[in-house]
């Protein structure tokens, strides 16, 4: 399941997709509470959070190929310094991620009650924090995570074969 390239990327996603729920699980609601001053933070709210976030960022992160337009962005801005190519795969990742994670999260939680406008009002009243703490996350964890997955599939992109990738 988690060997050769396939593996690779899956294992890279499941536990990027863990740590940002991990995180998230604890930010979303207490920005929330932050700004309302409703506590809602509780360890079931914090499960029913991490579950939720859990399965839109996985989702998100295999159909939204934000890793491959972090690429292509460096490669049109000839960034060829490795630092500076993972900030900004860290923000394309992460804002993306996060704008996924937070707008299906506040679709599931507020559309059935209060329609598009209850979803809008907790998109726009979480976004830009959720995005600050999801690009972060990804700046701190994601290269732990990518080694990991380097060890656990056998397989290091580093060393593939230069293949073009497909158009977006």
């Amino acid at each position: 399941m988690f060997k050769g390239p396939a593996g690779f990327g899956r294992f890279n996603l499941a536990v990027n997709v863990l740590t940002a729920c991990i995180v998230l699980g604890f930010a979303i609601p207490l920005v929330f509470e932050a700004f309302t001053g409703i506590a809602i933070l509780s360890p079931g709210s914090y499960a029913a959070t991490f579950a939720l976030t859990y399965c839109c960022g996985y989702t998100g992160g295999d159909l939204i190929p934000s890793a491959m337009w972090a690429q292509k962005l460096s490669d049109a801005l000839k960034v060829k310094s490795g630092a500076a190519r993972y900030v900004i795969n860290a923000v394309i990742i992460g804002g993306v991620m996060g704008t996924i994670i937070l707008f299906l999260a506040g679709f599931v939680n507020n559309f059935a009650e209060g329609g598009f406008g209850a979803v809008w009002d907790f998109f726009s009243l979480l976004w830009l924090p959720c995005v600050v703490v999801s690009i972060v996350e990804v700046l701190v964890v994601s290269g732990v995570i990518t080694k990991m997955a380097i060890s656990v599939s056998g397989f290091n992109p580093a060393n593939a074969p230069a293949e073009t990738p497909p158009e977006l």
